[in-house]
């Protein structure tokens, strides 16, 4: 930086918060600081990393003394990962939880009971006798 560069004065300027903490009578800031929030909750439980971006536009308006701020808030929260579900394709494309090429056992649900070699129904207490 040389000495002329230090003697020229920065124009006095609104801070960028300021403005932030007026845009849509508040709307925006309080938006932002829920985002903010629920994204920060979302990290700590992922372990994963998330963000958030704020995109203000600013447009000219016709009368060419006034201008138009409009914001788009976008957050990317991370996700846990989840298990994949495993299928066998058949030809037209379906997915199939059995494997079509293969015969399905005729199992059935016992309640409170068991199987025995012929293939009967037993309840409990006649196992146990």
């Amino acid at each position: 930086m040389t000495d002329e560069d230090q003697d020229t004065e920065r124009p006095e300027r609104k801070p960028f918060a300021q403005a932030l903490q007026e845009m849509r009578k508040g709307g925006l800031h309080t938006e932002m600081s829920d985002e903010l929030a629920a994204l920060v909750v979302e990290v700590m439980k992922t372990g994963k990393k998330g963000s958030i971006t704020l995109t203000l536009t600013v447009e000219p308006q016709s009368d060419g003394a006034t201008a138009a701020v409009s914001d788009k808030i976008v957050v990317k929260a991370p996700r846990f990962d989840t298990a994949a579900t495993m299928y066998w394709p058949d030809a037209k494309g379906n997915l199939l939880r059995n494997r079509p090429d293969q015969d399905e056992l005729p199992l059935r649900e016992i309640a409170g009971g068991k199987i025995d070699e012929n293939g009967e129904v037993k309840t409990l207490k006649e196992v146990k006798s």
